[in-house]
């Protein structure tokens, strides 16, 4: 018999028979219906037989009785493990020093300082006499001793030595932890790194780094550039970090870093920095506020030199260049230019990719003292051409010519801020 015979029998006899009540099984089809399912070996019956019977299942049987959900034990509690034999960690060989400064002499370091002060001959910090005196005696560092005639006739002070009136006077350092913290502070070190290689503290590592960072910011370089200079601006990620001068921050700290995007301001927490940069030769660096023509219009003429060829890429706010009296050349970067001829902003920008390193060396920096980091970047930078050694030597110089009692006052007092000009 073909199947569809098959399945329109056993559907006019299941319909026909009444269904019978079987107790314990709610309602089972009549037996002519079995015996056509029997006889029938086809699965669309056997499916029709199955829905049926669902479909005149007594509503008593629709709910769903609540399973009793037996309440298992919590598992027992893992025994504690007996703790591991931590290794040890390795240790430096017997006889190694504790920081690099032991290993140079200090006779040798306060040669070298005195050489560098006295480099125009012995005379008195305080009033420039030559009339000096030597005095048979040594400071604690082993710094010789000096006695001015000239204040010993006016009663005042006269003894006087190489650190006097610097920033090295007072300290408790020998001359060779002087050393390697104008050698780290050269290479571009944080302040722990720097606290590393004196020796001391990280406090002590972050107060010298302070003092080196104002000393010199305050004499930065103030001849104006000319020739072929190119200008360009960046956004530093720079917010809230610690208390510095004293202040608390107006929020409180984020989460997570910030991921905004595009230009910025100060009050958003990414200050734009603008680079005047000579081809082949130095730069200049201003941390801004707010990049806009009022804050960069009396800044260009303290910094360069009218009739100088300016190029720039097409922000507008370089556009009163022209009406300065710069010779303005513009690459447009929003059309895809990058370079045409020598028109191009590329030596400004690939210093970009120095100081962002620079930066990314102290894991984050306060916008209060962003200036100061971007002050020393800017005196590594220009003194290229020189060794760090070489570089540690010219900022001994320049710390020679720096009020070194009102600098050491200053950063002890947590002054820096005010003293420096720094928005707050």
């Amino acid at each position: 018999m073909p199947n569809r015979l098959r399945i329109i029998i056993a559907l006019i006899v299941g319909i026909g028979q009444p269904l019978t009540l079987a107790s314990g099984d709610g309602l089972v089809p009549g037996w002519p219906v079995l015996v056509a399912c029997i006889q029938i070996d086809d699965l669309t019956v056997l499916i029709f037989f199955h829905s049926r019977r669902l479909l005149f299942r007594p509503p008593s049987r629709l709910v769903k009785r609540r399973r009793l959900r037996k309440r298992c034990p919590p598992p027992p509690r893992p025994l504690p493990k007996p703790p591991e034999e931590e290794e040890e960690p390795e240790s430096p060989p017997e006889g190694w020093p504790k920081s690099p400064h032991e290993l140079l002499k200090e006779e040798a370091c306060v040669a070298l300082f005195e050489a560098v002060r006295w480099a125009e001959g012995v005379a008195c910090p305080r009033c420039g006499s030559r009339a000096v005196q030597l005095v048979p005696h040594r400071t604690k560092a082993g710094l010789q001793c000096y006695r001015c005639l000239a204040c010993q006739a006016k009663n005042e002070a006269s003894t006087f030595h190489a650190a006097t009136g610097t920033p090295f006077e007072h300290s408790h350092l020998s001359p060779s932890q002087w050393v390697m913290a104008l050698l780290s502070f050269a290479r571009g070190d944080s302040a722990l790194e720097m606290a590393d290689q004196m020796g001391v503290s990280p406090r002590i590592g972050e107060r010298w780094l302070r003092l080196f960072q104002v000393v010199i910011y305050q004499q930065r370089p103030t001849s104006p550039l000319k020739g072929e200079v190119e200008a360009d601006e960046i956004y530093v990620i720079s917010g809230h970090k610690g208390c510095p001068n004293g202040h608390s921050p107006p929020r409180p700290p984020r989460r997570r870093g910030l991921k905004r995007k595009g230009r910025g301001t100060r009050r958003s927490d990414k200050p734009p920095i603008v680079i005047l940069v000579k081809r082949g030769g130095p730069i200049r660096l201003k941390v801004c506020i707010d990049l806009k023509k009022e804050e960069l219009r009396p800044w260009f003429p303290s910094q360069l030199e009218q009739g100088s060829d300016v190029y720039t890429d097409d922000y507008s706010i370089y556009q009163f260049l022209t009406e300065a009296g710069y010779h303005h050349h513009v690459v447009n970067h929003s059309a895809g230019e990058y370079a045409r001829g020598r028109v191009h902003c590329n030596t400004a920008e690939g210093i970009w990719s120095l100081l962002r390193p620079y930066l990314g060396t102290f894991r984050g920096v306060s916008k209060v003292y962003l200036p100061l980091y971007v002050a020393a970047f800017e005196f590594r930078y220009n003194h290229r051409h020189l060794t760090t050694w070489q570089q540690a030597g010219v900022l001994l110089q320049r710390l020679f010519q720096a009020n070194g009692a009102l600098i050491r006052k200053v950063v002890r007092e947590n002054a820096v801020a005010e003293y420096c000009q720094l928005p707050t």
